[in-house]
């Protein structure tokens, strides 16, 4: 298995895209959002799991069900761009109108990063799950005990450029589930406590990894975007994925500005340049609570590599 653990707006759909385009991967996006139908005896993100082997079988019984639930309607017989096309408008139509079944809520989900590229052909034979999850900062000490083979890949993006897209997903009432999660947690949702939600969940996903000793890979967004090809491959390397052309050509076409909310098309020039802006605009609110602050070694190069 491999994980990609981050938080939101942090380009974790953008890796689970370019590893999705590798023929020999499934991608499973958010399964244990509150928008699928599973998980749900799974604890608040914050709460620390005490339980850890109960918890790791559940997660396994569950991500079973999860995988039946990857592909839906006519996608169960074709692997064509029409057939992903017409089940991603469907499942979503039907979770709209909340008549959707379990296994539509899951497709929706976890394919949530083909809605702007529906297909992407694939090999037949076994292929490597991966699973972007963003509620495993906290009790990352699971993943062992899924899978002992586990690769990890921490996606870290500049601290500023993510607090200004979080703040704007939540004014355009986006990102719902995590609004309630850091009012639970923080009281307010403003910058700061925004900030505090980056530094808690790198600090306390890094320091269990160390502590583990888990094998993991931190992609710097800021050194991804400005070295793309050279990090893609050190980070296939680390994941054990041979044939790469696929995800360079991916790469490579969405080096351009998208459109749109599902949309991760990304201009990696206009990217860099959003950091310094968002800089600008976010460090003066934080500067107090960032000077304040303790960081693990690798959350402090984050921010200093900007």
């Amino acid at each position: 298995m491999i994980f990609i653990l981050g938080i939101e707006r942090s380009a974790t759909t953008w890796i689970s895209n370019l590893l999705e385009s590798h023929p020999g991967t499934s991608v499973y996006v958010e399964p244990m959002s509150e928008l699928t139908a599973r998980f749900k005896e799974w604890p608040d993100r914050f709460v620390p799991i005490e339980n850890t082997e109960e918890k790791a079988e559940y997660f396994k019984s569950e991500f079973e069900i999860t995988k039946k639930h990857k592909r839906w309607f006519l996608t169960k017989a074709f692997n064509n761009r029409y057939a992903w096309t017409f089940d991603l408008w469907l499942s979503n139509y039907l979770v709209r109108k909340q008549i959707a079944t379990e296994a539509a809520k899951d497709f929706s989900e976890i394919n949530f990063h083909r809605k702007a590229q529906p297909y992407v052909s694939k090999r037949g034979g076994q292929q490597v799950d991966v699973i972007k999850e963003l509620r495993l900062n906290f009790n990352p000490q699971v993943i062992p005990l899924v899978d002992p083979d586990a690769r990890i890949i921490v996606v870290i993006r500049n601290v500023f450029a993510t607090i200004q897209s979080i703040q704007h997903h939540l004014a355009g009432g986006n990102l719902a589930e995590l609004h309630r999660a850091l009012q639970n947690q923080y009281g307010e949702v403003d910058e700061q406590t925004i900030f505090r939600y980056w530094r808690d969940s790198y600090n306390s996903l890094f320091e269990h990894l160390d502590n583990m000793k888990m094998p993991h890979y931190t992609l710097h967004h800021t050194k991804f975007m400005m070295n793309p090809e050279e990090e893609a491959i050190r980070m296939c390397d680390f994941v054990d994925l041979p044939d790469t052309e696929s995800i360079l050509l991916y790469m490579k076409k969405s080096n351009r500005e998208g459109e749109g909310i599902h949309n991760t098309n990304r201009d990696h020039t206009f990217l860099l340049k959003q950091n310094e802006e968002a800089g600008q605009a976010i460090l003066p609110v934080i500067r107090g609570e960032l000077d304040a602050s303790e960081f693990h070694p690798n959350v402090w190069k984050a921010i200093e590599d900007g």
